[in-house]
């Protein structure tokens, strides 16, 4: 019986080896993946940061003259963290009956991959005086 035996544990244990080197590498391309991926996550919540920063800025005015100046325009802005450069568009367009104006910001970038990534926010404003807004309530 022991002629059969030789060799067959030293068989076993390359198989187990094999498999557990699939094993390492299918996690180390998992951790890879997990890691582009978060870096994706990053630069969308960093452009819905940008977008809705933008719809803030261009909402904060004190006079009608203020909100009568509320125009379209665009800016590029780079972030260190991501080190990622993103380009805020905005577009802004008015309408009466009722009176209000539409905002729509638009951030778009370039990921690691280098596929481009484009992210959309809008919102509406209408003027109301701030001096009497807290009657409104």
């Amino acid at each position: 019986m022991q002629p059969a035996q030789q060799g067959q544990g030293l068989l076993e244990v390359l198989i187990a080896l094999i498999l557990v080197a699939f094993g390492i590498l299918a996690l180390i391309r998992y951790q890879t993946n997990l890691s582009l991926n978060q870096e994706v996550v990053r630069q969308i919540s960093d452009a819905t940061i940008l977008a809705a920063n933008q719809i803030e800025t261009l909402s904060d005015y004190s006079s009608q003259a203020g909100y009568n100046a509320i125009a379209s325009g665009s800016a590029v802005n780079n972030s260190i963290a991501t080190n990622t450069s993103y380009t805020v568009t905005w577009t802004v367009t008015s309408f009466t009956n009722p009176t209000y104006t539409a905002i729509d910001v638009n951030v778009t970038w370039t990921d690691h991959a280098g596929n481009a990534r484009n992210l959309r926010l809008d919102s509406n404003i209408a003027w109301l005086d701030p001096a009497v807004t807290a009657g409104i309530m």
